[in-house]
């Protein structure tokens, strides 16, 4: 497990964010509880999920995603991957494996 920075807590002020690590593609996600880091491939097919009007859509067959949590608005038991971040001295951080794929 590799540790990555995300950024500042105070310079991230809307959300989703798009972040990209290692070259892989997520969302910066904020709900009540937590920050999390999302998937931006959806769990069915793997096509890119994008952000529409604030909210989280993959466009090959309309499943949308909470913009908090990542669960499928459609199917509840479906999900975009996410991993829990952790605010260290005021910074954004992740722990993530080396070798994954979103």
């Amino acid at each position: 497990m590799n540790e990555y920075k995300l950024g500042k807590e105070k310079d991230f002020d809307h959300f989703p964010v798009p972040v990209e690590i290692e070259s892989q593609p997520y969302y910066l996600l904020k709900n009540e509880f937590a920050y999390l880091l999302a998937s931006r491939i959806c769990p069915h097919m793997g096509y890119p999920v994008e952000t529409e009007e604030g909210g989280l859509v993959c466009f090959l067959h309309g499943w949308t995603f909470d913009e908090r949590t990542g669960i499928c608005k459609e199917i509840s038991h479906e999900r975009l991957t996410t991993h829990p971040v952790f605010v260290r001295n005021g910074e954004l951080i992740v722990w993530l494996k080396t070798d994954e794929k979103s």
